[in-house]
């Protein structure tokens, strides 16, 4: 599992393809999870999900506050399919 301090922006990816070909769902959806705080996302509705080349979307996070990040991407319609990884927020080591 990724770790990450407190303060970083941790770019998270999600991957579509059909037969090793890179595809575009139909529609691409995120979940993303920080301790009880749960929030979706939605490609095309919500600015916070953008899409790199066909196949690959991404969103960057924020790393606050400390703890557990659990985020689900998944999709609808052609390409339909599901997705979770996590990573962890850690205290940030202060410099002497």
């Amino acid at each position: 599992m990724n770790e990450y301090p407190v303060g970083n922006v941790v770019r998270i990816y999600g991957t579509w393809s059909i037969s090793g070909t890179a595809i575009n769902p139909t529609a691409v959806l995120l979940e993303l999870q920080r301790g009880e705080t749960k929030n979706r996302f939605v490609y095309g509705q919500d600015v916070e999900v953008k899409l790199l080349v066909t196949g690959t979307y991404y969103m960057d996070v924020v790393a606050d506050p400390k703890g557990l990040y659990t985020y689900l991407w998944y999709s609808s319609g052609t390409g339909q399919a599901a997705q979770q990884k996590n990573f962890l927020v850690t205290d940030t080591i202060a410099s002497p």
